[in-house]
């Protein structure tokens, strides 16, 4: 069943199937102001057995809702299929999991310990986010809305740091993922995209996946898109397209519902697509191996696990210029679900749409709307000349609000008051000079912000971090 309309349903064996899918799509894309959102729900067999399609995929003329052959940037949800090409080059005894970077990259001898032995970060830290590498190279990226190639990461090895102590601690990183997919290249003798192609999507029967957006079929185009306008609470804008270039292997990845229906059902061991990886290789990579984020949620070797949904759902989100994403699968039932979306950042109506959904079909709690965490207690003491210059509200597109303040004796970077969706926030920070701070914990851990023109207050008004530019606001 390759062929859908708009809507469409067919019988399952999965539990709870919603029937209202339409209206709860629709409320969706309503309450977080998408201009688009499918969902679908899928089986063991790579099948659709619901879909729902809400708002425009289409900038300009008539309204164009999305179908499951629309094509959709999902970003890290690339991060899957580059651990899955890491495990089959295992399985075939090309590498070993446990296997330092340098001995696949030894180019990486280059890099600079300053939180931990280059000689610590191994593949298997680097598929749990435990690699303690940075977020991204230290070069101009998703400010520049130009990606650096894969030549120039490895050539910027001598500046790039090992954050934080390797094993020690979650660090998310679209460095590493970008460096297995070389690891990938390297062992297998062909470049990533056409191992890709050649042992996942071919065999999965996923055409339309690519990593570049033409496509002879016009029924596969890629969605129109768009990001949050600056500042926040206006209309949204035409969002750019900039190719991951040299780190395709996190987040490049362009795909449709009816394809990643495929990629799921190759997630259940027994399943039509064991050939791409055997069963005892499934458990292995799905397995809970490291703490994430709080008790219900742990690290597999490629995918996060969620246990407060009424089961253990597996899932990996997505958000790159204009595009957010999820894919989730419940393997007892044998059920998926995908959400996609052509706006980011999204306060996080992809994954939250894919827990509902879930929770409803297990008979587990909905999770409430995450609360911001309670910022620490202002601080008693008086201020510090140091810390003044740094303190103020900011801002990085595409939506990125945060302030930076003085509290319990120490600066901290927090989220805006509205909520948002953020990437470098919250965080402790340590002066490390007149113009810089560097992040003790979060996404930036081990990372500097380095700030630069002075007002004429005194005052930074521009700080990076992470690829991002923040200005004050």
């Amino acid at each position: 069943m390759r062929e859908y309309g708009h809507t469409m349903t067919k019988p399952s064996d999965a539990r709870a199937i919603p029937t209202d899918l339409d209206e709860r799509t629709e409320a969706a894309r309503a309450a977080f102001e998408l201009p688009a959102i499918a969902v679908a729900i899928t089986d063991e067999h790579g099948e659709i057995v619901q879909f729902a399609g809400a708002g425009s995929v289409a900038a300009e003329g008539p309204q164009k809702p999305p179908t499951p052959r629309t094509a959709w940037r999902v970003a890290s949800i690339t991060k899957p299929f580059t651990a899955t090409s890491i495990f089959r080059l295992r399985d075939a005894g090309l590498l070993d999991l446990d296997d330092q970077l340098v001995v696949h990259l030894p180019e990486f001898a280059a890099a600079r310990p300053f939180g931990g032995p280059v000689a610590d970060v191994t593949l298997r830290r680097m598929l749990l986010h435990q690699s303690g590498l940075p977020t991204e190279a230290p070069l101009p990226s998703w400010a520049a809305g130009r990606f650096p190639s894969l030549e120039e990461i490895l050539a910027a090895f001598p500046d790039t740091d090992v954050a934080i102590a390797p094993g020690e601690g979650f660090k998310y990183s679209n460095l590493a993922y970008g460096l297995l997919g070389e690891v990938v290249a390297r062992r297998s003798g062909v470049p990533y995209v056409e191992y890709l192609r050649a042992n996942i999507l071919g065999p999965l029967d996923m055409p339309d996946s690519r990593f570049d957006p033409a496509t002879p079929d016009p029924a596969a185009a890629l969605a129109d898109s768009w990001v949050t306008s600056r500042p926040l609470g206006g209309s949204h804008r035409p969002a750019p397209y900039a190719s991951l270039n040299g780190i395709a292997s996190a987040g490049q990845l362009i795909t449709t519902a009816a394809d990643l229906a495929r990629w799921i059902a190759a997630q259940f061991p027994g399943g039509p697509a064991a050939h791409v990886l055997p069963d005892a290789t499934l458990v292995e990579m799905q397995a809970a191996t490291a703490v994430n984020s709080g008790p219900a949620t742990s690290r597999t070797l490629g995918w996060e696990l969620t246990t407060d949904l009424g089961g253990p759902v597996h899932g990996h989100g997505g958000g790159v210029f204009g595009f957010s994403s999820y894919v989730a699968f419940h393997v007892p039932s044998r059920t998926g679900v995908i959400v996609l979306a052509n706006l980011w950042p999204s306060r996080g109506a992809a994954p939250g749409v894919a827990a509902d959904l879930f929770a409803d079909m297990l008979g587990g709690p909905r999770r409430a709307a995450p609360a911001a965490a309670p910022p620490p207690p202002p601080a008693t003491e008086a201020l510090p000349d140091v810390a003044r210059p740094f303190l103020g509200a900011w801002f990085a597109d595409p939506g990125f609000p945060v302030r930076l303040e003085w509290r319990a004796g120490g600066l901290h970077l927090l989220a805006a008051d509205r909520g948002e969706y953020v990437l470098h926030a919250p965080t402790r920070l340590r002066v490390e000079g007149p113009d810089r701070l560097r992040a003790l914990d979060g996404r930036g851990a081990g990372e500097l912000l380095v700030f630069s023109d002075r007002a004429a207050d005194g005052g930074w008004s521009r700080f990076e971090v992470g690829g991002f530019v923040y200005e004050r606001t």
